[in-house]
């Protein structure tokens, strides 16, 4: 029965949402938009068959009149119903596979290959009992025109869309684009009712759907644009989002072709490539084996201004938006790598003719980690076949890469950043710090680089002191954190927490205790203590080394080392594998990882001796890791990779946020000592206020049997900063 509320927006987006988490387990999250989007499309054709029919009863009292093919916007064939598929009880996903491609032939022209190549018959994953619960979720709410407007109804698509893009982030570079970027292109180029508009890279449709919303915005009729828009993608499952999403929005003439552009182009006019008034992308960055073999001799002419490298498609998809541009009011807008500007060889050589054609308008560099899947710095081209006389011979390269919100797992444009970007384009003139006209001559006299540092400088700020202050206050602030640290290592030695006899240099100890039933050899330095021990009895061996002040007995690496042995030994008792952990972190790293928790510390002190460690390494290579291995802070134990990692928290300024958890008392001693040093407190809370922890995790496996327990992770009110520099520490746990 249909329901007459008229369901808000925010409504809608939750309801979606909670849709994608009955999926959670049994499928990847990278795998969410294969299965959610051809249902829900499913379930909204079918709800509207049912109001046309609805409306054509009420209307005429004929019913037999409803069934008509030519009474409905799409057909639905008999048994192929939402209502069909819901009524099956067993082999569900096989009765949804079919609903679909028999849908699919009963619209060849509309609808064809829209529900893409989901496998719904996959058991291991979807098994009846999940797409019940999947598919009676959907059916609490009807997708009709009269419950959700198109409008509404796309703008939850859209919302879905980035939610999926934000789960998987590193994937989502290929079929999403931040629509904050979305839009300063559209408004760049600004397209206007009646004219043609061509994505080569849509992805999900965004800036085709932008470019519908531009002109409506602008009070223009939208309807001017009916069979005027054109896609090409290549992935399968990402061309019939598109295809879904514009249908969603209630766009029903449009041409969304899935396959390769750069090989096999799919808009023709004749025997030559198809002209657009605005072409638009957000290509691949730097695509390798891109197709160069074919376009050596191009029959479209796509190489006019050189061959690209096989290691780089940027030019190529360059050369392709030129040749698709229509004549006069043919204009384009591409986002590139910021490398693109600058390197040399043949993409030098290709970006001297665009330039000396006098194609090349704006080229805008923009702040760094504003895309899925990458943290570099791109930039916008704004190409244009016929520049207005005020612009010939000049080209607008702006820096904006100081415009942004820095967000948790990656950075975004604020309305007014794109807004300000906007106003230099259109004003088309200096902008001091920011935006500069520059001639044809000048970039020539460049070597045709356009690389934006060599032409807009950035502000100097003037609070930077004289080279002699900044080194003298550098050096009184290493005085003093060097007092402090000299002030607590005391405190810590008259408390009792530190043996503050120095080392032998070099110091060789070598006996056997009886007692403790082994042979001890150690070597002694300042920094560290060399062991070997072997067992009496079985000549069983263990050799190692540690820090010299972490470091207290040979009865403490004994004792560590038996009950690491019990450890495994309980972990073999119970069953449990390297794998099991492994999967099990696995699991939880992508739960939270889909709830937007960015940056993952993994210690790799997993019990049983390193298996799930070796495990996790393996599904990194395969793939099949939840988080991509860039997004991860570090790898790698505290104490061995401790100074790798502050300096990778300078490059990236961000500093690391590590657990102050310890296994001994010696590192309980030192959180002690810490909180009761008012210099290292003042120093800790100077660094938290910096780093803005939120969002990071830390994933350690203290060797339980049981590893429902054995993981534990903690959240940033838990955590610790990393010391300061000169400290040293044990294994944390």
């Amino acid at each position: 029965m249909n329901q007459t509320y008229l369901y808000r927006l925010g409504d809608l987006e939750s309801h979606l949402w909670e849709s994608a988490n009955i999926l959670r387990g049994p499928v990847d999250a990278a795998d969410f938009k294969t299965y959610i989007f051809p249902l829900l499309f499913f379930k909204r054709i079918c709800d509207v068959w049912d109001e046309e029919f609805d409306e054509i009863v009420d209307e005429t009292g004929d019913e037999a009149l409803a069934w008509f093919p030519e009474s409905h916007r799409f057909q639905i064939p008999e048994d192929c119903h939402w209502n069909d598929v819901r009524a099956v009880t067993s082999n569900v996903g096989a009765a949804l596979q079919r609903a679909m491609r028999e849908i699919e032939k009963a619209n060849p022209d509309t609808l064809y290959g829209v529900f893409g190549d989901a496998q719904w018959t996959n058991k291991d994953r979807l098994s009846d009992a999940l797409l019940k619960d999947l598919i009676e979720h959907f059916s609490r709410i009807s997708f009709g025109n009269k419950n959700i407007t198109s409008d509404v109804l796309g703008d939850a698509y859209e919302y879905l869309i980035k939610k999926f893009a934000d789960a998987t982030n590193k994937k989502a570079g290929e079929f999403y684009t931040p629509r904050s970027i979305v839009r300063l292109m559209i408004d760049m180029l600004d397209p206007k009712e009646g004219e043609t508009i061509y994505d080569p890279a849509c992805g999900t449709g965004g800036m085709l759907l932008a470019a519908v919303q531009h002109v409506k915005d602008r009070h223009g009729d939208v309807k001017r644009l009916w069979g005027k828009l054109y896609g090409q993608e290549k992935n399968l499952t990402t061309s019939s989002i598109a295809r879904m999403n514009l249908f969603l929005h209630g766009i029903e003439d449009f041409q969304i072709v899935r396959g390769d552009t750069l090989r096999n182009p799919a808009f023709f006019e004749g025997d030559r490539l198809a002209n657009f008034d605005c072409v638009i992308a957000n290509p691949p960055f730097s695509l390798e084996k891109w197709g160069e073999e074919l376009w050596i001799n191009d029959p479209f002419g796509r190489n006019f201004a050189g061959l690209p490298p096989s290691s780089s498609g940027d030019f190529a998809w360059v050369q392709h938006m030129v040749k698709s541009m229509a004549e006069g009011a043919g204009r384009m807008a591409v986002v590139l790598p910021q490398g693109a500007l600058f390197r040399k060889g043949a993409e030098g050589s290709i970006r001297q003719k665009l330039l000396e054609m006098d194609l090349v308008e704006a080229v805008i560099g923009l702040a760094p980690n504003l895309f899925y899947g990458t943290g570099l710095a791109a930039c916008i081209l704004v190409l244009r076949k016929k520049k207005p006389s005020a612009r010939r011979k000049k080209v607008m390269i702006a820096d904006a890469s100081r415009l942004f919100q820095r967000g948790r797992a990656q950075n975004y444009l604020e309305p007014e950043h794109t807004l300000e970007i906007q106003g230099w384009f259109e004003k088309f003139e200096d902008v001091q710090d920011a935006a500069r006209i520059v001639g044809i001559e000048e970039i020539k006299a460049e070597d045709w680089t356009l690389n934006i540092s060599r032409y807009v400088l950035p502000p100097l700020q003037e609070d930077i002191p004289p080279l002699p202050e900044a080194i003298a206050a550098f050096k009184e602030a290493l005085t003093r954190c060097r007092e402090a640290e000299d002030r607590l290592a005391k405190v810590m030695v008259e408390g009792g927490w530190l043996d503050n006899r120095p080392p032998a240099d070099n110091a060789v100890e070598d006996y056997v205790d009886e007692r403790l039933g082994w042979h001890i050899h150690l070597e002694r330095s300042d920094r560290t203590v060399e062991y070997v021990y072997a067992q009496l009895s079985t000549g069983e061996k263990i050799q190692g080394s540690a820090a010299a002040n972490y470091f207290k007995s040979p009865e403490d690496v004994i004792r560590q080392h038996l009950q690491e042995q019990a450890e495994r030994q309980a972990l073999r008792d119970a069953g449990v594998t390297g794998e099991q952990i492994s999967r099990r972190i696995m699991e939880m790293i992508g739960i939270l990882h889909a709830q937007g928790y960015e940056s993952l510390y993994i210690d790799p002190y997993m019990a049983p001796s390193g298996m799930a460690w070796r495990y996790q390494i393996g599904a990194m290579n395969a793939g099949q890791w939840p988080v991509p291995q860039d997004q991860l802070i570090c790898w790698g134990s505290i104490s061995g990779g401790h100074d790798q990692r502050l300096d990778w928290a300078k490059a990236t300024d961000c500093a690391e946020i590590m657990a102050d958890k310890f296994v001994d008392k010696y590192g309980n001693a030192l959180t002690a000592a810490r909180a009761a040093n008012p210099e290292y407190v003042a120093w800790y809370r100077e660094m938290l206020e910096k780093t803005k922890p939120e969002g990071t995790l830390i994933f350690t496996c203290d060797g339980c049997p049981d590893y429902e327990h054995a993981l534990v992770w903690y959240e940033p009110a838990d955590f610790q900063m990393p010391m300061p520099p000169g400290f040293s520490r044990g294994r944390g746990q």
